[in-house]
C-alpha cells in the first residue's frame, strides 16, 4: 500500500500531549485543553519545523500542560510558537557544542 501525502512519514516529526489527571480531574477539561495544544501544533509545527536540522525534524516530542487552570486557544498557541520559534537555535547549538 503507498504512502499518502497525509499520512505522516517516519521523518515527520512525532508530538504527545500530557495533561495532568491531578490538575484536571474532568476528563472533559482535559480533553478540551488537548484539542487546543493539537490545533495549535497543526497550524505551527509545520512552518517552524521546516527550517531546522533533519534531527529536529524527525524528533518525537512531549508537550505538558502545566498551567494550574485552562487557558484560551490564542494563549496557548503564543506559548507553543514561542517555544517552537527557540527550538532550532538551541538544537543547532546542542550540535556545535
Amino acid at each position: 500500500m503507498a504512502a499518502s501525502s497525509s499520512n505522516p512519514s517516519f521523518s515527520d516529526p512525532q508530538v504527545m500531549f500530557l495533561v495532568a489527571k491531578k490538575k484536571f480531574p474532568r476528563a472533559v477539561d482535559r480533553n478540551g485543553i488537548r484539542r487546543k495544544l493539537r490545533e495549535a501544533w497543526r497550524l505551527n509545527a509545520a512552518q517552524q519545523l521546516a527550517e531546522s536540522s533533519d534531527a529536529l525534524r524527525s524528533a518525537v516530542f512531549l508537550v505538558q500542560y502545566v498551567a494550574g487552570v485552562p487557558l484560551t486557544f490564542v494563549e496557548i498557541q503564543s506559548v507553543l510558537c514561542d517555544t517552537l520559534q527557540r527550538l532550532p537555535r538551541k538544537a543547532a547549538h546542542n550540535d556545535s557544542e
